[in-house]
C-alpha cells in the first residue's frame, strides 16, 4: 500500500530516517531544511521559489485547477495529488499553522479537505486535530 508522510515547517518528535524505517515516502514544500532531507521524495513548490537548486514538483494539474475544495496552501495541494495518485495512508506532521492568517485561513481548509478525503476513503491523520477510533469514518 502507497503510504506518505507529508511534513510541514513545523517541529516534529520522529526523524525522517524514522519515517523512512516505517516504509512510508516523504513530501514536503520546497524550502524544508534538515539534516537528512535527502530522504524526502518529492518537494513541492507552487510560489516561484528556488531554492538549494532542488528539482520541485510544480506542476499544478487541472484536477486542483478545477477542484471544489479549499486548495489555499499547499498541503491541500498534496493531499490532492495523493488522493488522484491512489495513495491511502498519510500522515500531516509538522504544520501547526498557529500563525495569524494560517490559523484562521489556511487550518480550516486543511482540517476539511482532510475530512473530505476521508470520508472518500483514504486514512489521513493530521497531529493538530483529535483523533477517535472512528475518525474519518462514515457512518
Amino acid at each position: 500500500m502507497k503510504k506518505i508522510v507529508i511534513l510541514g515547517k513545523g517541529p516534529r518528535s520522529i526523524s525522517l530516517k524514522d519515517i523512512k524505517s516505517k516504509g512510508f515516502e516523504i513530501w514536503t514544500v520546497g524550502t524544508f531544511d534538515d539534516p537528512d532531507e535527502n530522504l524526502v521524495d518529492r518537494f513541492f513548490e507552487w510560489h516561484g521559489i528556488e531554492y538549494k537548486n532542488r528539482k520541485m514538483y510544480r506542476d499544478y494539474p487541472d484536477y486542483l485547477r478545477n477542484s471544489d475544495l479549499p486548495l489555499n496552501n499547499s498541503l491541500c495541494n498534496m493531499l490532492l495529488i495523493a488522493y488522484h495518485e491512489g495513495y491511502k495512508d498519510i500522515v500531516v506532521l509538522g504544520a501547526p499553522m498557529e500563525l495569524k492568517e494560517e490559523y484562521r485561513v489556511e487550518k480550516p481548509a486543511l482540517i476539511y479537505c482532510i475530512g473530505y478525503l476521508n470520508a472518500l476513503g483514504m486514512n489521513i491523520s493530521y497531529d493538530q486535530i483529535p483523533q477517535s477510533k472512528h475518525y474519518g469514518e462514515i457512518r
